[in-house]
Parts: structure tokens; C-alpha cells; sequence
């Protein structure tokens, strides 16, 4: 849990409930300047978080869906981050599974990875200004959680095609996966509003898994699973590869 986030989208809450310190004093036991300070502090305990939740009637996860969703970021890369992903796309995959997946380092490196090896690959990502390394490999996004990764119009879309196409296969392999899609025929506004549309659809799932994996975090017995979802879009029917007979 990101405590910086989560006291700011708590006081937004505390604000819309019209709940005053010295109200949240009194049930939290506490004087209304041990109350001020408190929620002026940059760190915030789980124990003191759900106190404080419970006092002005609102679930920890509803405060935590607030503060992941106040944070989130369209992540577009500058010309130097994208010209090191391409010369070395093992960074680029590294930056995906910590910033967009929201991976904790020591879950990637449970991935058959060595700890200098993820120490040297956060290190460099903090040179380039992606992260910010904390000590004991913690790390912070400065600007918010990336909910979106935009590439489009860049050659960093080659690493993706390429992704894609790996995904595909592993699809084709496993007995859980699926590829369903469809071809349709449409006017250019309502191509323009199928975009719009899945573009929703993303952005909304993409916060409430943000949220998910902060509740994970604090709670091991929550049960949830990754879910890798695709859309490939083209002015051309999948059905073309059609020979003479």
C-alpha cells in the first residue's frame, strides 16, 4: 500500500463525510492534534488505516480504489527510454512486470532471477528516471502507478508485436487460454466508438486490479489470478490466406 496515496484519498473521504478531526479524535481515542499529525505523517500502519476507516464508515478497499485510480498514469516513454528498450528488450519486460503488472521486485526475482541481477535491473531503471530505488530494493513511482503503457507511433511497437506473437503461441499451447475476437464491418464513427469503448473497459479493470493487488498485499488468503488480455486491431480480414485450388 502506497500510505502517501492512501492518506490523501482517506482525508478526500474524510472531507466528502464531513467528518472533523476532533470527530475522528474521539473515536480513534486520540487528541485532535495526535489526529492532525497523524494524517500529516508519510507512512500510515494497517492497524491505523482500518481504525480510521471504520470510524467514518467506509471499507479499506473503496479508499484504496480512490487512491490507485487518483494516480494513474499514462506511461509514454522519452526518445533516450525507448532507444535503451529496444537494444535491450529484457529491460523493457523487467520495466512491464514492475510498473504495469505491479510486481514487487522480490516476486520477479522468484522468477529464477539472482538479486544482483534485479538490483542491477531497478538500478538502471532509476537512472533513466522510470523509478525511484528506495533501500531494500523498494521502489516508488514518482508521477503515480502506470495504468497504461503507450508506445503507439514508436519503434518500441516492434518489442510488442513481438510480445504478442509469443503470447499467442503459449495460448495455443495451454488448455486454459482463449482467442475470441470477431470481424466487423463498420462506419469510421463507429470504429472510433468501439476504440473509445475498449479503451473503457481497459482503464476500468486496469484500476480495479491496481486495487487488488494493494489488497493482496495485505492479505494473503484474498484469492485472485492474472489475467493476460490482448486486442489486435487491423484493416485487414484474419481469413486472408486463401490458395487456388
Amino acid at each position: 500500500m502506497d500510505s502517501v496515496f492512501f492518506i490523501k484519498a482517506l482525508k478526500q473521504e474524510l472531507r466528502s463525510s464531513r467528518v472533523t478531526y476532533k470527530d475522528l479524535s474521539k473515536t480513534l481515542k486520540m487528541t485532535e492534534a495526535g489526529v492532525k499529525k497523524l494524517l500529516n505523517k508519510q507512512d500510515l500502519s494497517l492497524k491505523r488505516a482500518n481504525s480510521i476507516c471504520e470510524a467514518i464508515g467506509v471499507s479499506m478497499y473503496d479508499i484504496m480504489k480512490a487512491a490507485e485510480e487518483a494516480t494513474m498514469k499514462d506511461q509514454r516513454f522519452s526518445e533516450e527510454q525507448t532507444q535503451f528498450f529496444l537494444e535491450n528488450p529484457n529491460y523493457f519486460n523487467f520495466y512491464m512486470q514492475l510498473a504495469y503488472e505491479q510486481k514487487s521486485p522480490q516476486e520477479i526475482q522468484d522468477k529464477n532471477l539472482s538479486q544482483q541481477s534485479v538490483f542491477r535491473y531497478l538500478k538502471k531503471l532509476d537512472d533513466l528516471k522510470l523509478i525511484k530505488l528506495l533501500p531494500g530494493n523498494k521502489v516508488h513511482f514518482p508521477d503515480g502507478k502506470v495504468g497504461s503503457v503507450s508506445t503507439l507511433g514508436t519503434p518500441l511497437e516492434k518489442i510488442k508485436h513481438i510480445l504478442t506473437l509469443k503470447f499467442v503461441k503459449k495460448v495455443s499451447r495451454s488448455s486454459n487460454g482463449m482467442i475470441f475476437g470477431g470481424v466487423f464491418f463498420l462506419s469510421e464513427e463507429e470504429n472510433t466508438s468501439l476504440l473509445e469503448e475498449l479503451k473503457e473497459i481497459q482503464h476500468k479493470y486496469t484500476k480495479r486490479s491496481l486495487a487488488n493487488r494493494s489488497l493482496k498485499k495485505l492479505n494473503d488468503k484474498l484469492k485472485y489470478s492474472t489475467i493476460t488480455n490482448m486486442i489486435a486491431m487491423s484493416p485487414t480480414s484474419l481469413f486472408e490466406d486463401i490458395e487456388n485450388l
